[in-house]
């Protein structure tokens, strides 16, 4: 991504929070019936993939949406971040990505086009768009909800068009990844 530094303001951080929660909601992460010892199974398998290595994985899959949005705007520069998988509360070994994060510092006629070629582009690189349309906000800002199978992300893009300074906010989350045997990701979060 593009290194335009600035941090988010006190709305962008709210909107990406509030895009996590319903990114979680409709993220690969679902679960089926209650396991053993009153844990919870997965309905698909894991990924087993080192925390490192998923954060590197994550801003990979980060560029790739921020290049497949074709413009030259700034991006915000959070970084991967690690939180609980509910299916492993004690955190022995499952643990979830999310990556937020924005570009900005352009028009609304450059971010329709980002959000046209965003549109266009993720079905070729493996994602289903699962909702293209807008939020149901009192905003009603245009966004693209989209998930990829084979790398059990999701993704939201939300284009905040109507304010002074217009921006695409982008929430990717994996579901649930499983640690190789031996490591945890106690201490990562």
């Amino acid at each position: 991504m593009d290194k335009g530094g600035g941090r988010p303001r006190v709305t962008q951080v709210l909107l990406s929070i509030f895009a996590t929660i319903a990114i979680s909601l409709l993220s690969g992460c679902s679960m089926g019936a209650e396991g053993k010892g009153g844990k919870w199974e997965l309905d698909y398998e894991p990924h087993v993939i080192s925390v490192e290595d998923a954060r590197s994985q994550a801003r990979g899959v980060s560029s790739r949406i921020f290049d497949m949005m074709g413009v030259d705007a700034k991006a915000t520069q959070p970084g991967p971040g690690i939180s609980t998988c509910s299916a492993d509360p004690n955190k022995e070994r499952m643990y979830v990505v999310r990556h937020p994060w924005a570009i900005y510092g352009v028009s609304n006629s450059v971010l329709k086009e980002a959000m046209d070629n965003l549109r266009n582009s993720l079905p070729g690189d493996g994602w289903t768009i699962v909702k293209d349309g807008r939020e149901e906000s009192k905003d009603r800002q245009p966004v693209i909800h989209a998930e990829n199978d084979e790398l059990q992300y999701t993704l939201i893009a939300s284009w905040a068009q109507g304010r002074e300074k217009p921006q695409i906010s982008v929430t990717l989350t994996s579901a649930c990844i499983k640690t190789p045997e031996g490591e945890n990701p106690r201490g990562e979060y």
